[in-house]
């Protein structure tokens, strides 16, 4: 195990891009985290992908936060957009569901590999946790995965359909943060399409229509997919060099203990003994 916050591994690499999924509800609490993410990460850029309509409730953070950019959730990839996914979901689970927005921004963290603005690595983090000591995701050129103890049968059910991987290994690549490689998320995502469209006369299908398909075929009757077991078990099942693995010290339930507008000295504290909190 690797020590996820050491001085020795900050000075191994330094984060060149952030991204953020972030919805209208949680826009003042990553406007909050941001300067965290500046301090404890400092990444080169921060990138908020969320929805045109929330776009003023970020603009303060925006100007006072250098090499900060926002954008618009519905246009960033061809096809992708919160009603084509609502349409997918709605055949999966029914009209009324409220999966939506769950797989969407999953999604999105997928496509975003292949958007010009993308960088050759790019660090996902949740909008809702901070970063609270100071983190790199390096060690010795390989990338730093949290691990964690979840496990979902449904979302391993749909790793083999649609990529013919079993689970790689005994813990879940769940976590509050994940850093991508954008060739190998390219390469994941074209993996997914060309698999399923290999024997199909009909119109080719896109990465995120074939999960879906794949999540209603399994039958999963709540959850059916994570785009982080789903990357860490293709990186491990295929470039297991470039990985190595951590568990370090977070709290999930931070708004229990501080509601959903933490104080300054309430994340002191709890930094004394977690590297990362989260107000979900």
């Amino acid at each position: 195990m690797s020590d996820l916050n050491s001085t020795q591994t900050a000075q191994n690499e330094q984060i060149e891009q952030v991204v953020l999924l972030c919805s209208g509800d949680k826009c003042a609490l990553a406007s909050q985290n941001i300067p965290y993410i500046v301090k404890n990460i400092a990444p080169k850029t921060i990138f908020v992908i969320t929805s045109a309509k929330n776009f003023g409730l970020l603009q303060n953070i925006k100007e006072k936060t250098p090499n900060f950019q926002l954008v618009n959730e519905d246009t960033m990839y061809d096809g992708l957009n919160f009603s084509s996914i609502k349409a997918l979901a709605d055949e999966v689970y029914g009209e009324g569901q409220k999966r939506t927005g769950w797989y969407f921004q999953q999604f999105l963290k997928m496509a975003w590999a292949f958007n010009p603005l993308c960088a050759q690595k790019y660090l996902v983090w949740d909008c809702d946790t901070f970063p609270l000591q100071k983190i790199c995701l390096n060690w010795n050129d390989k990338t730093i995965f949290n691990i964690k103890s979840e496990v979902n049968t449904a979302y391993f059910d749909t790793l083999e359909a649609i990529l013919g991987i079993k689970k790689q290994i005994a813990g879940s690549f769940i976590s509050e943060f994940m850093y991508f490689e954008q060739k190998i998320m390219q390469e994941m995502v074209l993996q997914i399409e060309n698999k399923a469209n290999k024997n199909s006369g009909e119109a080719k299908l896109s990465f995120f229509q074939i999960i879906l398909n794949a999540v209603k075929q399994n039958g999963s009757p709540k959850a059916g997919f994570s785009e982080f077991e789903t990357y860490g078990s293709y990186l491990f099942a295929n470039y297991p060099q470039k990985m190595t693995f951590t568990s370090i010290p977070t709290m999930r339930n931070g708004a229990n203990y501080c509601g959903m507008k933490p104080k300054k000295w309430q994340l002191w504290y709890i930094g004394r003994n977690h590297v990362t909190a989260s107000f979900e």
